[in-house]
């Protein structure tokens, strides 16, 4: 069948929420996940604990799942914007939100910090290397600038992005992403990182939309994926510069080298520091060995890093904010109830990996401590309902048993 069109998308949107807030909730059966010393889907390490999806989480995939839509776990935190920290809900329990709480204000801040990306990537390299995980293992460098548009009509993406080949600065691509829904998993502590899964929908080379002039960010990526047979992982080191003028724009547009040979003058970012002039004393077929000019020590950086930059007379002195993002995407319409558990302990077995690396003591919640889900009365005020985690999150008439496959409805 043909894909929905954008406005079909966004009309079912609407739908399906006035569905959910007025309908009794749909019956599921259990699926019990295979324990210690059982199989474990596509190899992924069982943490210490049995971790099966969420119920809303799998309705949320159930009513998005078609070609044209993206669905995607990402770690984050869910930041309190008056203090800028990680928000305390009340009450302090791990809480499914289906939109942001009203007290207090917050926003889904994605990302975790450079040794947990460390320890994931580390992590998942070992699941290759080991041959417990069937993935094919790929890199990509990207540059896109993002414009607001000045025509969009309100519920449509405000933002145009144009895709830049690194090595040749030209054009590759333009195109709008389309976010159609979020919900985000919140976990209290204050170590713990949260979850958020994103439908979205991107519109290759949209006609009509008419950019502003200023570009409001621009953004350098090395990105590693890691795809499996139904979903993939893509962990993104990632400088973002924001409102750069036109000088500095055609400065960072600039072709980037594919090839890094000895002697050659570069600059690298070093964090709390700066851009810092060197000179490559070392190339291999990773790394890159640098001597700094200002302190005459020799630094190892990996050859893709977006720290490292060609040294140019008129480099702009531009401050980049760094993240290193991570995903777990699908990929495929055509899920089985272990590939759709797979897609989920992945996630989770990575944001253990992240969590412990700043706190030893943190241990995956027991199955039997269940989400709490929002529900409204009349007024619209948030009451809370417990759920319990372990219960399955697949609905019977949408998801095949195990080893069998279903195709997704896409009107």
């Amino acid at each position: 069948m043909a894909p929905m069109s954008p406005e079909k998308v966004l009309a079912r949107a609407r739908l399906l929420e006035l569905a959910a807030k007025h309908s009794r909730p749909m019956t599921y059966n259990r699926t019990v996940y295979r324990g210690k010393g059982a199989p474990k889907p596509y190899g992924i390490p069982e943490i210490p604990t049995r971790i099966a999806i969420p119920r809303l989480l799998g309705i949320f995939v159930q009513n998005w799942l078609r070609t044209n839509v993206e669905i995607e776990l990402r770690l984050g935190v869910l930041i309190d914007k008056a203090i800028e920290e990680k928000a305390k809900l009340k009450p302090r329990r791990k809480s499914i939100l289906l939109r942001p709480p009203l007290v207090p204000r917050t926003r889904f801040d994605p990302g975790v910090k450079p040794k947990m990306f460390a320890a994931i990537n580390n992590e998942i390299n070992s699941w290759v290397r080991n041959r417990t995980l069937s993935a094919k293992y790929n890199r990509t460098l990207e540059v896109d600038a993002v414009y607001v548009v000045k025509n969009s009509n309100v519920g449509t993406s405000q933002h145009l992005r144009y895709i830049f080949d690194p090595h040749t600065g030209k054009i590759k691509d333009k195109m709008v992403k389309q976010r159609l829904q979020n919900l985000d998993l919140y976990w209290p502590g204050e170590d713990e990182l949260d979850l958020r899964v994103t439908a979205s929908m991107e519109v290759r080379n949209p006609v009509g939309m008419v950019p502003n002039e200023s570009c409001e960010r621009l953004r350098k990526k090395n990105r590693i994926t890691y795809q499996m047979p139904h979903f993939k992982v893509d962990l993104s080191e990632t400088y973002t510069y924001l409102f750069p003028d036109e000088k500095a724009l055609e400065q960072l547009k600039k072709p980037r080298p594919k090839t890094w040979e000895q002697g050659m003058k570069v600059r690298l970012f070093v964090a709390g520091e700066g851009w810092q002039s060197g000179c490559i004393k070392s190339a291999f077929k990773s790394t890159v060995n640098i001597k700094l000019d200002q302190t005459d020590v020799l630094v190892s950086v990996h050859r893709d890093s977006m720290a490292l930059e060609k040294y140019d007379d008129n480099d702009v002195n531009l401050k980049p904010e760094v993240t290193y993002e991570v995903e777990a995407e699908i990929t495929s319409p055509q899920l089985t109830v272990m590939s759709l558990q797979a897609w989920y302990q992945c996630i989770r077995s990575l944001k253990h990996v992240a969590e412990i690396t700043v706190n030893p003591n943190i241990k995956p919640t027991a199955d039997d401590e269940g989400f709490i889900e929002p529900e409204e009365d009349v007024e619209g005020k948030p009451i809370d309902a417990y759920g319990k985690e372990s219960n399955s999150d697949v609905a019977p008439d949408n998801f095949a048993s195990e080893g069998e496959e279903f195709v997704s409805d896409s009107e």
